[in-house]
């Protein structure tokens, strides 16, 4: 099949599976929850931009508390302001665009999509074809009995289009089309807090092969969606700031190091710091003469220092270890007997356990930030240690395509 007809028909099935979750989503879960969705304050302050008037006011946060609740909330909840970047809703101005029920229903059935496709792009970045039960077995594990993905999409969350642009980009990356993956990965910043970094990272390590082309492409990008959201309201940057630092007030994010003693904290930060340095250090000097890389435990290394280091508000981010499993289970095929069993046990439980972790007594469930990129993060090295064992000559590091 034609790469012409491979896209189309990838972005027919895509449509199919938006539309059909769409359309169950709208007629089942948006009549009980009505508008109590997080993409609604979005879709409130985006209509707010698209009409050119500022959406960090008192005025518009009224409209979301009312359109959810039915009334004003009180000064210590969480107001459920627009605390996003105006450019985000130039971005998501066809959503935005239609019915609030509709657009609801829309975006929380991208979510599900997103973590439903990722896997498969991670497969094709990584070279791996597994047998269809394998792989039918994975999507639907990592989709369904995965905590995170149903949270982000009851939720109507943002974490699964994250997920799916920084996977899209990589693809991309890795198959030479450095101006298309910029681009894609300036949708990763949608919002910011998490992809933006993630997305930085992942064109940084191009940009030390001398490979420019995906930052540039990101950089303008954004500064398109930045300069047409000015457009519309003006300059919109320290209202967005104040309203960012008064919601950490009432609903401060969390840094999963925070979790851990003093000793232990300081001991995982320098790790992580000196994980990401050399991580630097091997993309800028192995393997010079090859032009196009897919550096799957580089890529891994940067989703887990982005999740131990960067505050959350949600513990649905953690649907970004979903690369680093596939990456994992990946390694498992180069493993003999029982540590491939053992391996991918670990990667199992890594998937259950958070179901276990909501229904625990008295647990706070923002732990799970740390606890679960522990889990996978050492289950990961121990995959990489294991297959280095056994043939010391394998580059883990880096495929070329």
């Amino acid at each position: 099949m034609s790469a012409g007809r491979s896209f189309t028909a990838a972005l027919l099935i895509f449509v199919l599976l938006v539309a059909g979750i769409a359309a169950f989503t709208y007629s089942t879960i948006v009549p009980t929850r009505g508008l109590r969705f997080d993409f609604y304050p979005h879709w409130v302050g985006g209509r707010t931009v698209w009409s050119g008037q500022t959406p960090y006011t008192p005025d518009v946060t009224r409209q979301i508390q009312l359109g959810m609740f039915g009334q004003e909330l009180p000064p210590e909840a969480d107001q459920q302001n627009f605390a996003y970047p105006a450019y985000t809703s130039i971005a998501l101005g066809p959503i935005i665009a239609l019915p609030a029920s509709v657009s609801v229903s829309v975006w929380m059935a991208l979510q599900l999509v997103g973590v439903m496709l990722s896997p498969l792009i991670w497969l094709a970045i990584l070279g791996w074809r597994p047998k269809p039960l394998v792989l039918g077995l994975l999507i639907l594990g990592l989709t369904f009995g995965f905590h995170y993905p149903i949270d982000a999409y009851i939720l109507g969350q943002f974490s699964g289009t994250v997920l799916l642009a920084i996977s899209l980009g990589v693809l991309l990356l890795s198959r030479g089309y450095e101006w298309a993956g910029g681009a894609v990965l300036a949708l990763a910043t949608v919002p910011p807090t998490v992809g933006g970094p993630i997305a930085l990272g992942i064109l940084g390590l191009y940009l030390l092969r001398g490979q420019w082309r995906g930052l540039a492409a990101f950089t303008i990008a954004l500064a398109v969606l930045v300069g047409i959201s000015i457009l519309r309201i003006g300059f919109w940057i320290p209202d967005w700031v104040n309203v960012v630092r008064a919601y950490a007030d009432y609903a401060p994010p969390v840094w999963p190091p925070n979790f851990l003693p003093l000793v232990l904290r300081v001991g995982l930060v320098l790790v992580l710091l000196g994980a990401l340095i050399f991580t630097a250090y091997k993309t800028k000097f192995s393997v010079p003469k090859i032009q196009h890389l897919v550096l799957s435990t580089q890529y891994s290394v940067l989703l887990l220092a982005a999740l131990f280091l960067i505050p959350q508000t949600g513990y649905y981010y953690l649907v970004l270890l979903i690369p680093v499993i596939v990456d994992t289970l990946h390694q498992t095929e180069k493993l003999p007997g029982v540590g491939r069993w053992l391996i991918r046990l670990s990667c199992l439980l890594t998937v259950l356990s958070p179901w276990v972790y909501f229904s625990l007594p008295g647990h706070n469930p923002d732990t799970q930030s740390l606890i679960l990129p522990i889990h996978v993060g050492l289950t990961w090295v121990a995959a990489l240690a294991l297959a280095y064992r056994i043939n010391p000559s394998v580059k883990t590091t880096q495929t070329a395509t």
